[in-house]
């Protein structure tokens, strides 16, 4: 998985894209992940970033991203309109892909 990435799924609402996403993810983790899969909506990513740099603790929100063993965003298009959010997970799927760990959107 980790040398197919990023794996992206993309069609119409309600195919089945996200039952696939974690289906794959999950099947990796139990290959070969460490149980520090990172999945999150891209919604909830955008929020939780907003409130990292409310609180002034990018640090630890980037740590905690870039060393997960995987990474699996549901829901990418809702990041449309979010340019810091979109800066900040281009810079986040960068390094992970450059340590080899599977990503999937």
């Amino acid at each position: 998985l980790a040398t197919c990435s990023p794996i992206v799924l993309y069609g119409e609402h309600a195919t089945g894209k996200t039952a696939i996403a974690f289906t794959l993810l999950a099947t990796w983790e139990a290959r070969h992940g460490t149980g520090r899969s990172l999945q999150s909506t891209a919604s909830d990513f955008a929020r939780q970033l907003a409130g990292a740099i409310a609180a002034d603790d990018m640090a630890r929100f980037r740590e905690r991203l870039r060393t997960g063993s995987s990474l699996l965003i549901d829901a990418l298009s809702d990041l449309a309109g979010k340019q810091t959010a979109q800066d900040e997970l281009v810079h986040i799927l960068d390094r992970l892909l450059e340590d080899g760990k599977p990503i999937i959107v």
